[in-house]
């Protein structure tokens, strides 16, 4: 039995409405005090008349009313889009006491995320809820920690040659996969293949990051706790999806009343110590084994905090978006079958080409690029369903858009991906799958920041390419060995909110053996 079960969740849920009733009349207080000072923020606080910011709600109470219009997750994808279309390049949204600035438009993404200015790379407070579970790890740190580190592990783990190195991994993990979802789909019948495309994801992150399987990783943790690492992960995501959709508990003297914090202290807690073990496991090991994230953070210096943050951060932010991306993919691929034959042809003359592949079976990295039709349909599935949908961040200085538009500091700014993916005045028949939009001679004239799936500028993330291997290689791999088809429609497709886009319920496959 897992440690975390519902009857832990559930505790506390008449507590919980309590206290948001009782402090509801001092968050409408501080609410009106921010309304109050509209007026510094639209003057700039130089007395120059700014361009006015539309959005939703924009009286009173309607910070509350953007929340309920929020709080539906299996709508709340729709509504942002939906006033991304409405209200167009910028846009501002009062989510209960916190005033948010939506950027809708690749040239002020440009302004800000292309700025090399320091004052515009912390984060917003939507990040704050998953600083309990991942510490001041590489994604919610700042600062020359947050310079120094990420200079630390681009130079170790994701230059050229160790992301070459990777390949030995993606190309293990994919034929274990293989072999996985031949048996799982033997009896010809429609199921599900979320769970596989996440155990295979895991492993394949957990190996990089710690330098040990994600098997060897669960036996120590069930071992220890009784519950497997991805449960760990769940565990803190459900937590952190809890906080961040519940603008009270972004408080922190709050949240530290509800009894959910007392849990994700537990998950927290069991998380290091799991990693803790490996990480003994691994320096203990013979040379030729210390091998991972780990290690290299270990021999430049970092402590085990350090190790542990950046550790957990890369595991439980990798895993899940990649196999999201992966699911994404095949599932377009299932519902256009020209597409998927068109990426057959090119994956199969890659495997039969000894120059490419090593006894049809271990893909070179020179092989990735020869996949035009596959990279192409990567990038479109990106586009339709960014698995890192919403990025924040809290400028510390002012922000000039426009001539009568800045943005004073300590603004909350977002960006909504899907809101500019799609924008059909940038991509015509945003809602339609087609790959070709990603053409040399078809995305030439598109704006640099008109796709950002991976964010863009400084902190761009810093595995896109481990990221792209991945789903290039284990989809060149289905896609060989299988016809990949779906009982599933796009427009039963729900889309949640839950920190990535997860999707309400797993698409259905059926996966047909090929004769090679």
């Amino acid at each position: 039995m897992s440690t975390f079960g519902v009857t832990e969740m559930g505790v506390g849920k008449g507590k919980e409405l309590g206290v948001q009733w009782f402090l509801l009349t001092l968050v409408s207080f501080l609410l009106i005090v921010h309304l109050s000072q509209k007026k510094k923020q639209k003057d700039g606080g130089d007395g120059m008349a700014r361009k006015r910011i539309p959005g939703p709600g924009q009286y009173v109470l309607g910070g509350y009313a953007n929340i309920f219009a929020l709080r539906n997750t299996k709508t709340s994808v729709n509504v942002l889009q939906q006033w991304g279309a409405k209200y167009g390049p910028i846009f501002e949204v009062q989510f209960g006491p916190f005033p948010v600035t939506f950027l809708n438009s690749p040239q002020h993404l440009q302004k800000l995320l292309g700025s090399n200015d320091t004052n515009y790379l912390s984060k917003g407070f939507a990040y704050e809820p998953l600083r309990p579970f991942w510490q001041d790890g590489l994604i919610v740190s700042s600062g020359e920690k947050w310079r120094s580190r990420r200079k630390l592990l681009t130079k170790h783990m994701f230059k050229y040659n160790s992301v070459l190195s990777f390949m030995k991994i993606f190309n293990r993990e994919s034929d274990l996969l293989l072999s996985t979802l031949e048996i799982f789909y033997q009896d010809g019948k429609v199921k599900p293949l979320e769970h596989k495309i996440m155990t295979f994801s895991l492993n394949v992150i957990t190996e990089a990051a710690v330098g040990l399987s994600a098997d060897e990783v669960d036996r120590m943790a069930r071992k220890e706790f009784q519950v497997s690492l991805i449960e760990l992960v769940e565990k803190a995501k459900e937590l952190m999806c809890k906080r961040i959709l519940n603008p009270l508990l972004l408080f922190e003297p709050i949240w530290r009343l509800h009894p959910l914090s007392k849990l994700a202290d537990v998950v927290t807690s069991a998380g290091r110590m799991v990693l803790s073990e490996t990480f003994r496991k691994v320096e203990n090991g013979k040379p030729e084994e210390k091998r991972g994230m780990q290690h290299v953070l270990h021999q430049a210096g970092v402590d085990f905090d350090g190790i542990f943050e950046e550790e957990i951060t890369m595991i439980s932010a990798g895993y899940e978006t990649t196999a999201s991306s992966i699911h994404f993919l095949l599932f377009f691929l299932a519902l256009h079958p020209r597409h998927q034959e068109l990426c057959r042809e090119e994956i199969d003359a890659v495997f039969e080409d000894g120059d490419f592949c090593n006894a049809q079976t271990h893909l070179y990295y020179h092989a990735l690029g020869q996949l035009k039709h596959l990279e192409m349909c990567v990038l479109e599935a990106l586009r339709l369903f960014p698995s890192a949908f919403l990025l924040m961040r809290k400028i510390d200085a002012e922000l000039q858009l426009e001539e009568d538009l800045i943005l004073p500091a300590n603004t909350n700014v977002a960006i909504f991906i899907p809101g500019i993916h799609k924008n059909p005045n940038i991509y015509p028949n945003p809602e339609e799958f087609i790959p070709e939009r990603f053409s040399l001679k078809e995305s030439k004239d598109t704006h640099n920041y008109a796709y950002i799936p991976f964010s863009a500028g400084l902190r761009k993330c810093i595995g896109y390419k481990f990221a792209m291997m991945e789903i290039m290689t284990a989809t060149a791999k289905i896609i060989r060995h299988f016809y990949i088809s779906t009982t599933s429609k796009m427009e039963d497709v729900i889309l949640l909110p839950h920190i990535t886009l997860t999707l309400e319920k797993p698409m259905q496959f059926l996966l047909t053996k090929r004769k090679l």
